[in-house]
């Protein structure tokens, strides 16, 4: 929506009101002075008296907008909404004056029905209504475009709302959420039944053994995969917080892309004004004998050219807010408003930047990792717990439990893996200090260039 279809609308209201009005005082005027005249004949006659009239009201109307509809000049944004809101509204208009109004005035004013019953009468209502809904609907669709204008600020709030791969590192921090409790991995419980003839009872029987057995890591094990699960959380959401930056830094070039190729449209189209104009007045002038025919030549092909730019340019600009939407993927067109192009500062802060808090992260989750394979070398722990009884005479329950240890006696294996997991972190290490380097790198040479840029325009 904007000011100009506003002002159409506006003007469009006057006209469509003002076309009802008449015809349904033209039909209470038949049926006044046709007291015996059916509702059928008074809405065929008053619709045939009426056609030649609202015809041309809207024909006239919309035939004064329609040079505004097609301008390409300087300022033909700003009048094509409001002719567009006006030619298009009048033509649903009339549609509705002549086809609807009609219907709707037979059917609420038809004499047999307006004596039916309270209850039949809401009926009725309910069912016009229905159809009446839809009918408007139709009406403001016609006239009121569906783009949406966007600032920058609300561009980067419906690209984070609904870009999808932004939505596949949410999900994966609500997987590094969801993978924490694995930490207390403790491994399933065994049940044993035997018979155990070197334990005789009492009874001078052998003794029918039921016991539980548990195996578990060395509790340290727990808490340093604790921490390595939580760990990993954070890196996780380092991840996503770092991608949700990229896309709020595409979809700021993205945006203002768009802006520099619409004031670019601008400047060509007053460019293009121009040319024309010269080239027409060039023609003239041969036409006079005032030039020569090379003269003439050169005009045009000058405005030729300025109109292949100018076209390739209206093609930029279309490629320019598919970008835009592949960034946004918004749920229906949108619009960038014409503006002037504002420097954009650049702040580096590199305590608070993204990509090396994620590579600080991936540093602590690589030492947690080694943590979890140091504790490794820790002895396991069981622990049982059994009862022996049998079923002869003067039998007694036996209780027993045992408790023991689990040492690694080769240890090739899990120094590898300690090995292994130090080189790890030895990597993540130099990947943050190469990212560090990188970032301070590339932002001394964004920050020459933007210096250069500013020198050649003073």
């Amino acid at each position: 929506f904007s000011i100009s279809a506003g002002v159409g609308f506006i003007a469009l209201f006057g006209v469509a009101v003002l076309n009802g009005i008449v015809l349904i005082e033209h039909f209470k005027e038949l049926r006044h002075k046709n007291g015996g005249m059916k509702m059928h004949d008074i809405i065929v006659q008053g619709s045939v008296d009426r056609l030649r009239p609202v015809v041309l009201t809207a024909a006239s109307a919309a035939m004064g907008f329609l040079p505004m509809a097609i301008s390409t000049s300087a300022g033909a944004e700003v009048q094509r909404p409001l002719a567009t809101v006006v030619i298009g509204g009048l033509a649903t208009s009339t549609f509705l004056t002549m086809i609807v109004l009609p219907l709707l005035y037979g059917y609420f004013m038809n004499d047999e029905r307006r004596g039916r019953k309270n209850r039949s009468r809401k009926r009725n209502v309910t069912k016009a209504k229905f159809w009446l809904v839809p009918v408007l609907m139709t009406v403001s669709v016609t006239a009121f475009p569906q783009s949406s204008e966007l600032s920058l600020e609300e561009a980067i709030a419906t690209g984070i709302a609904n870009n999808r791969q932004l939505k596949t590192f949410e999900l994966q921090v609500q997987r590094s959420k969801a993978f924490v409790p694995t930490a207390l991995n403790i491994g399933k419980t065994g049940v044993y039944y035997g018979r155990d003839a070197n334990n005789i009872a009492e009874n001078n029987h052998p003794l029918y053994v039921v016991g539980v057995s548990q195996e578990i890591n060395f509790p340290t094990v727990y808490a340093a995969q604790y921490k390595a699960n939580r760990a990993g959380v954070s890196v996780s959401q380092a991840a996503y917080e770092l991608e949700r930056q990229r896309l709020s830094k595409n979809i700021t070039q993205a945006y203002y892309q768009v802006i520099y190729l619409q004031n670019k449209q601008q400047q060509y189209r007053f460019i293009a004004d121009i040319y024309r104009k010269f080239s027409r007045s060039a023609d003239a002038q041969y036409k006079q004998g005032e030039i020569a025919y090379l003269e003439k030549l050169n005009a045009t092909a000058k405005q030729q050219q300025v109109d292949i730019q100018q076209k390739q340019i209206d093609a930029d600009l279309q490629i320019a807010y598919r970008q835009l939407s592949l960034f946004l993927q918004p749920k229906e067109d949108i619009r960038v408003p014409l503006q002037e192009l504002e420097p954009v500062l650049l702040n580096k802060d590199i305590q608070n930047n993204a990509g090396l808090k994620l590579a600080n992260e991936q540093l602590s989750y690589e030492r947690a990792l080694l943590d979890v394979e140091r504790n490794l070398w820790l002895p396991d722990i069981s622990v049982e717990v059994f009862n022996g009884t049998n079923r002869f005479a003067n039998a007694k329950s036996y209780w027993g439990w045992q408790v023991g240890i689990s040492v690694p006696l080769f240890f090739g294996e899990q120094k590898a893996r300690v090995a292994s997991q130090k080189h790890s972190v030895m990597m993540a290490g130099y990947s943050r200090q190469q990212y560090e380097v990188r970032y301070n790198s590339t932002y001394e040479q964004l920050r020459n260039e933007l210096e250069k840029y500013r020198q050649n325009i003073d």
